[in-house]
């Protein structure tokens, strides 16, 4: 009887000590997991602020070439109402010396 006594004091040893390898074992794929987990995470974070940097890279060229675009319209606007202000200006004259050519001479 002490024979089958030890048997199942030593066959619960041996599951108590199978148990805690398990839940070693456990812990040990938990913790893996969790860092496999946040390496992703920290590259999905790296990724999408590379994407954020480059989308606002992007719009600020954009942005600056509608920029340039304006600014030369604007100026090119500018030419053209400074060109015809001279052209007014100088029939403006030419208008004023005829009128005072008939009435003075």
């Amino acid at each position: 009887m002490s024979n089958v006594v030890s048997q199942v004091r030593k066959a619960e040893k041996d599951a108590d000590s199978i148990i805690e390898e398990a839940e070693e074992e456990a812990d040990k794929i938990i913790e893996e997991a969790r860092q496999e987990a946040q390496e992703i995470i920290s590259g999905a974070e790296k990724k999408a602020s590379e994407m954020k940097r480059e989308r606002i890279e992007r719009f600020r060229d954009k942005l600056e070439e509608k920029k340039e675009e304006i600014t030369e319209d604007g100026e090119d606007e500018a030419d053209e109402l400074a060109d015809k202000a001279s052209q007014n200006r100088e029939d403006a004259v030419e208008l004023l010396v005829a009128q005072f050519e008939e009435e003075f001479l």
